[in-house]
């Protein structure tokens, strides 16, 4: 029940990283499109770390927190469903 949704999880995360950071990078640098990245990036201590992080290094850390924020979600379904 745990690994199944989360492999699901990280083909689509691998895309979307793919899509946003790699193919269409120049639209989210240039401010042309609203994502998820650029209110990270602009907003209170997401905004701070990703900083910290470097131009290179900003990716890869919202990925983490994008992937810290499906796992709590996943977990506390998992309970639900449980218990």
């Amino acid at each position: 029940m745990f690994y199944s949704p989360t492999k699901y999880y990280l083909l689509w995360a691998a895309i979307y990283f793919l899509i946003i950071f790699v193919f269409r990078a120049r639209h989210i640098v240039d401010g042309k499109l609203d994502n998820l990245y650029r209110y990270f990036k602009s907003s209170g201590w997401t905004g701070d770390v990703l900083r910290k992080a470097g131009k290179r290094g900003a990716p890869l850390v919202f990925m983490l927190f994008h992937f810290v924020f499906y796992l709590i979600g996943h977990l506390l379904g998992v309970l639900c469903f449980h218990y």
